[in-house]
């Protein structure tokens, strides 16, 4: 119950994650307090080995910030460091072709929740030209509540095909997690919420229309600015 209590939490920390991330990006380990010198030289070794790789190094700073706050001794705050680090890799590969730090992340912190990266790639599928972190995020939010990956896949990539804005998909997937903890059943309320928000949005075919007219538009030479 406590890991579903913090899927809103994960959630929001994503939103803020996909505007923060070129702020976060000149952190580094000393920002980190608290840790030991031979423990801090490990996770800034760390950090630096994913900072040449290119990838977002927030998350680690975070996940490392958070095994301080909860007393983790140093070996399991530089396992944390590393695993954090190993999902990122795994994660610049499943969200491709974007490379936003913020799509990383979220990558990242839905594989920390195993989330299957075959639902992953359904969503990042479905989002060619747009920031997948809300829709990742929404997705381990289902997938954490208890919605089979598949089915909080197909969730997800169905109201991204329907142009449901981010605002829409939180309140979807904080209103699922709400109901779970309430005692309602995981399918059963996303089912019922997926109702609730599908005549708000355009019918998947003419969606599909506008992002190719869009596309359409973007790339003609001969249409002016």
């Amino acid at each position: 119950m406590m890991r579903r209590g913090l899927v809103s939490l994960v959630l929001a920390a994503l939103t803020l994650a996909a505007v923060r991330a070129p702020a976060v990006a000149a952190q580094d380990s000393t920002a980190i307090a608290g840790l030991d010198r031979a423990t801090a030289a490990q996770v800034a070794q760390i950090i630096e080995s994913s900072r040449a790789r290119g990838l977002p190094v927030d998350p680690i700073l975070s996940k490392v910030r958070f095994a301080l706050v909860v007393h983790a001794p140093p070996a399991k705050i530089v396992a944390t460091a590393s695993a954090v680090a190993t999902r990122l890799v795994a994660a610049r590969d499943v969200v491709a072709p974007h490379t936003n730090p913020g799509d990383i992340a979220a990558g990242e912190e839905a594989l920390s929740f195993d989330v299957p990266k075959d639902a992953l790639r359904k969503v990042v599928k479905a989002s060619p030209n747009r920031s997948v972190a809300v829709p990742i995020g929404v997705l381990t939010q289902l997938v954490v509540s208890g919605v089979p990956a598949g089915k909080a896949g197909d969730i997800v990539t169905e109201l991204i095909k329907r142009g449901a804005s981010a605002t829409q998909l939180v309140a979807l997937g904080n209103d699922v997690n709400a109901d779970v903890q309430s005692g309602a059943r995981a399918v059963e309320s996303a089912d019922i919420r997926m109702r609730g928000l599908t005549p708000l949005l355009a019918p998947a075919s003419a969606a599909a229309q506008g992002d190719a007219a869009g596309l359409q538009s973007a790339s003609d030479p001969r249409r002016k600015p």
